[in-house]
């Protein structure tokens, strides 16, 4: 998926006569069609993949918090650190894919665009337009995947956990 956007940006900022398929690789850059693909594939997997890690990990800090044995409470804590960490790696890449696609616009802008001809130029106008708005990865198209929005996950499951914790078991 970056890879086709770092394809993508250097097309534009390199972009000039010497290149013979000037037009159809602006052409296959507008498409975008590989993370609407992942979007569209993967869109209820991550959805599922979210509520687990949250109900997951406010649960099992409900546990850490019983136990009184120092080497179990070790295994809950390498539990909880591979529940954030799988977490922040899907928030990782949807931030990069944020990131690369609203970097498209100023790529095309800083590139040269006024040596090609006229018709690519009028090409380049859809893919900025196209580019305002940042291309997302979501779960169930709810929870759009970014660092922000990790911490507020990581906020949430703490709240869950707070109210599970308040709960008397005895």
């Amino acid at each position: 998926m970056l890879f086709c956007a770092n394809t993508c940006r250097f097309r534009f900022e390199n972009v000039s006569h010497k290149y013979s398929s000037t037009e159809k690789s602006l052409i296959d850059c507008l498409d975008n069609g590989f993370a609407k693909l992942l979007e569209d594939t993967f869109s209820i997997s991550f959805a599922v993949q979210l509520l687990i890690v949250t109900v997951g990990l406010s649960i099992t800090l409900v546990q850490v918090s019983y136990l009184h044995d120092l080497a179990e409470a070790m295994r809950y804590f390498v539990f909880i650190i591979a529940q954030l960490f799988h977490l922040f790696c899907l928030s990782f890449q949807g931030q990069k894919l944020i990131s690369h696609s609203l970097e498209t616009c100023d790529k095309i802008f800083r590139g040269s665009w006024f040596i090609i001809p006229m018709k690519e130029q009028r090409l380049l106008l859809f893919v900025m337009r196209k580019s305002i708005e940042a291309s997302v990865l979501t779960a169930g198209k709810i929870y759009v995947f970014s660092l922000e929005n990790f911490t507020a996950v990581v906020q949430s499951s703490m709240s869950y956990f707070t109210l599970l914790s308040s709960f008397d078991v005895s």
